[in-house]
């Protein structure tokens, strides 16, 4: 995000069918290793079919962002979305599972990032939000597709394997989307912090999350928006904003209006 040693650092590197990653913010070490996962259709285990490739980059002044893509067996694809902020000390992580199926499927996603040496994870006690501690704490995390409140067992569940930290989630569907949400600023992660899946419209009808998600995020008095589209593009809603390409992704002004980190046209 910049040059200074505190500020978020990300690395990403793929090769072949292998993604690792790190995370330093703070000057601390928050991840480090291959980013895992192991994605199942109806029970079954896929395996890569090809190489990850990517697919999106993008660099300005307020973001910088990377798109990779790999081929799994039975037809699917698995995609990872990575946006580091450059000016607030925001991560946005995601995997999207997509069965490239026309009939609905039950999709099971778990991805595991690797903690760094030193690193733990403080769940809440009543929500399903964490903080990444080491000698402080450090980063706030949350799991946008969960439910806030642990009381919902739908979806999924976030906890800490063997040193690294685990979503899993699943639906009954033809997409999914995993994100998460990593608020690395020292000051914020003392504040409340809340977050939504939203509703997206088209067409003055509801879609459902195999065609387009989107979530609204909270720390204190600073609010972001998240859109992702699953199937092909079209013309949605959602919040009052409206949408026509893949990806949006941005911080909620005073009057209500986004201000765009980024937008992926279709």
């Amino acid at each position: 995000a910049g040059w200074q040693p505190s500020t978020p650092r990300v690395v990403v590197s793929y090769r072949n069918d292998l993604n690792r990653i790190e995370l330093e913010s703070s000057g601390q070490l928050l991840f480090s290793g291959e980013w895992e996962s192991n994605a199942c259709i109806d029970g079954k285990t896929l395996a890569p079919a090809g190489n990850w490739e990517e697919t999106c980059w993008y660099s300005d002044k307020e973001c910088h962002y990377l798109e990779l893509g790999i081929d799994l067996t039975g037809g699917a694809r698995l995609e990872r979305q990575i946006m580091l902020s450059r000016h607030d000390d925001a991560l946005y992580l995601s995997e999207i599972l997509l069965s490239h199926s026309k009939t609905p499927s039950l999709l099971e996603l778990t991805t595991q990032l690797p903690l760094a040496t030193g690193m733990a994870v403080r769940d809440e006690i009543e929500t399903r939000d964490a903080l990444l501690v080491g000698k402080k704490p450090l980063a706030a995390i949350l799991p946008l597709a969960l439910p806030e409140w642990r009381c919902d067992p739908r979806v999924g569940e976030m906890q800490v394997e063997a040193m690294k930290l685990t979503l899993r989630q699943q639906r009954r569907g033809m997409n999914l989307c995993a994100p998460l949400w990593f608020d690395l600023s020292p000051q914020r992660i003392k504040n409340e912090r809340t977050w939504r899946q939203l509703t997206v419209g088209e067409s003055l009808q509801l879609v459902t999350p195999d065609a387009a998600v989107a979530y609204r995020i909270q720390s204190g008095k600073d609010q972001w928006f998240v859109y992702r589209s699953l199937a092909p593009c079209a013309n949605r809603t959602a919040l009052g904003q409206n949408i026509s390409g893949e990806c949006l992704i941005g911080q909620f002004q005073k009057d209500g209006s986004v201000k765009e980190y980024l937008e992926i046209e279709a």
